[in-house]
């Protein structure tokens, strides 16, 4: 290189130097910037985890997630490893017990069904031997001659009312009891008390109609007479309000 090159060279470092350092001067600052940018998230967060309030006292740490609380035990502590067993002898007993129960339930129902037709067969046929007995009472004792035509039909009906009111009662009473019940007021004990009044009437007619019969020709014959209708007519009243009592509640 000659004096001439050299002295070129020189002029263009001397040109060239201060573009050079203002260059670098920048290329340095702006790497500065990019490393404190990078490091101020994390210095944010150290700060915000050492600070400390005012008064010296250190700051109060985040509360730690809690632990799932303990479920409660049951209490039920009734288990068994082994299958009971079973008495057979038990189980037949409940069975036989609960076969004699349900066929006492259906005899009664039976029963009483028969109690019910004969009850009904008897009223209505009291009911025509009234009409009858009323009817012979006015032949006999009417003050007209005594035609005697309403004699033996009141005869036939009234032992066929009686007959059929007898087999009512003993059906009734005859029905089985499979279950217990209390004595109390109530409709069938008021049905029960009606035919229990029927039943004495019923008694007292067989008694006084052979009576009245037997005092043919006597005075006292009328009253004899008039007694025994007057008690078939309370026997049909008793019937009534005993039947009534299950129909009007």
């Amino acid at each position: 290189m000659n004096w001439q090159d050299q002295g070129r060279v020189d002029i263009v470092a001397r040109t060239m130097s201060p573009r050079f350092t203002h260059l670098s001067r920048a290329v340095a600052v702006g790497l500065a910037l990019a490393l404190v940018g990078a490091h101020a998230p994390a210095a944010r967060a150290q700060s915000a985890e050492t600070a400390q309030p005012a008064d010296g006292t250190p700051a109060p740490s985040a509360p730690a997630p809690s632990a799932p609380a303990p479920s409660a035990p049951s209490g039920d502590l009734d288990f068994n490893f082994f299958e009971d067993k079973k008495d057979p002898n038990a189980e037949l007993a409940t069975k036989l017990k609960a076969d004699a129960l349900d066929r006492q339930v259906r005899a009664r129902r039976k029963t009483l069904t028969a109690h019910q037709a004969f009850g009904i067969t008897s009223y209505a046929l009291l009911a025509v031997t009234l009409v009858l007995g009323t009817l012979n009472y006015y032949d006999k004792f009417g003050g007209g001659d005594y035609t005697g035509r309403y004699n033996a039909p009141h005869w036939a009906f009234s032992i066929g009312s009686s007959a059929t009111f007898l087999t009512t009662g003993v059906l009734g009473l005859a029905a089985p009891q499979p279950y217990k019940k209390p004595l109390k007021a109530d409709t069938a004990m008021f049905h029960k008390v009606m035919m229990g009044i029927a039943t004495a009437c019923f008694v007292a007619n067989i008694i006084l109609g052979p009576i009245s019969s037997s005092r043919e020709g006597k005075l006292d014959q009328r009253d004899f007479a008039g007694a025994h209708l007057g008690i078939g007519y309370g026997a049909f009243a008793a019937m009534t309000a005993g039947w009534m009592a299950f129909v009007v509640k």
